[in-house]
């Protein structure tokens, strides 16, 4: 007892001290403390960073909706780093997840390339050209659109695309330089060519519709510029061939998805225009309605992108006169791709066009799911968990009466949040 007493008391250290402390027993138990700690620590985080991934999936799309059209949320920059050697540095501004303006900034601010549609102002970055101009990459000012006798002059060597319902086709050159489409309305069908030319003059300039660069009511012309990656029913083999053998499956779904993303955007573009709703009409088949956008490749981002390139049947909703909108006068096949208030609802009658009640801009959202996976389906087995996230989406578009679906924004919404499945580091899908 006394030799216990006159063995001075060493003072309790913390854990981590005692993990560096002398080879005694009480030593090795401070030091066994430190580690028990650690492995708890490590546990914690990793519990809490799996629910938080979680809690995304579940409750994402079980967003209770609260208005007709919730807005996409504010701007982002988004840096990315310069190449080595290279002082420049990569701007994206998106919105609700969608590069709308992006532009390549020196140190010194004086080197700015902007997208399509675009120039830069020194004070407010990447502006919107006005409406009846455009602007192509590399111009400091926008131009004005060509009329009659300049598209007469400078456009030359005109070669046949296609020939459609409303209107032919055709490739051309435009001051022996660029590349553009001349659209040539059917003098059968006037009022579709011209009303079609008007649309895209009222979308235009947008960085997701095609660069309108010239119209001519006179001989129901409107010039384009020319997209040689093709229309959107090609998605998958286009960016197949873009992307290379190289790229992993979950880098083409991710691609796949962006589309997708932006076919959404443009609806929610094209639903909330000042001029009142805009309803796509001309799609009675999702691939069908895929062949109403082009692919574009960013001249800024290099990423593949949609914009909208067929207008001729976009019938507007008055909400003000409570005037709705009839896709055609045919009858729609009675398929799940058609909305319920597009079908014939007497099946013991003979169709009749005039009793079909009219319907407004929610026949489009409801088609969404289907047009998502035809575009992603051919890589959605290597993601799982988009697979079970996209079906409940699909159930908020698919609902019975229009007015309860969710608007495209609330889909976009979602969509960007569905890229954190697809994030090479994700355990939720096969990369």
């Amino acid at each position: 007892e006394r030799e216990r007493e006159r063995e001075p008391e060493r003072e309790r250290v913390p854990c981590c001290v005692g993990l560096l402390g002398p080879d005694t027993p009480r030593g090795r138990a401070d030091m066994a403390w430190w580690a028990s700690c650690c492995v708890k620590l490590l546990l914690l985080v990793s519990l809490l960073y799996l629910a938080v991934i979680v809690l995304m999936m579940t409750t994402g799309p079980s967003l209770e909706l609260h208005s007709k059209r919730e807005p996409l949320g504010g701007a982002v920059l988004q840096p990315s780093p310069p190449p080595p050697g290279d002082d420049h540095r990569r701007v994206v501004l998106t919105l609700g997840g969608f590069s709308v303006a992006a532009f390549s900034q020196t140190n010194g601010g004086s080197d700015v390339s902007c997208d399509v549609g675009e120039i830069h102002d020194s004070v407010n970055g990447c502006v919107r050209c006005p409406p009846s101009t455009f602007s192509l990459p590399g111009d400091k000012e926008c131009r004005q659109q060509l009329q009659c006798e300049q598209m007469a002059e400078q456009v030359s060597d005109l070669q046949p695309l296609s020939v459609g319902g409303v209107k032919s086709i055709f490739r051309a050159r435009w001051l022996s330089r660029f590349d553009v489409v001349v659209s040539r309305g059917h003098r059968t069908v006037p009022d579709d060519a011209r009303h079609g030319m008007d649309m895209l003059q009222l979308l235009s300039p947008h960085p997701n519709v095609v660069p309108l660069l010239g119209t001519c009511h006179q001989r129901l012309e409107f010039l384009t510029l020319y997209r040689p990656l093709g229309s959107a029913e090609q998605a998958v083999a286009v960016v197949e061939k873009q992307l290379g053998t190289a790229a992993s499956s979950l880098a083409k779904l991710t691609a796949l998805l962006q589309l997708g993303r932006d076919y959404v955007f443009i609806l929610h573009l094209i639903h909330t225009h000042p001029q009142g709703p805009l309803v796509m009409c001309d799609g009675n088949t999702p691939e069908k309605l895929l062949t109403q956008f082009l692919i574009d490749q960013s001249p800024v981002t290099n990423q593949l992108r949609l914009v909208l390139n067929d207008v001729d049947a976009l019938p507007r909703v008055n909400p003000e006169t409570n005037s709705l909108v009839k896709c055609g006068s045919r009858q729609f096949p009675n398929t799940d791709y058609t909305p319920p208030e597009q079908r014939w609802p007497y099946p013991d009658r003979t169709y009749v066009d005039a009793e079909l009640p009219a319907y407004d801009e929610k026949t489009d959202v409801w088609k969404i799911p289907f047009v998502l996976h035809v575009l992603v389906d051919a890589y959605l087995p290597s993601c799982p968990a988009l697979n079970a996230y996209l079906a409940q989406i699909g159930a908020l578009c698919k609902r019975n009466l229009p007015h309860q679906r969710a608007s495209a924004a609330t889909i976009v919404t979602l969509l960007n949040r569905a890229t954190t499945l697809v994030l090479p580091e994700s355990p939720f899908c096969i990369s």
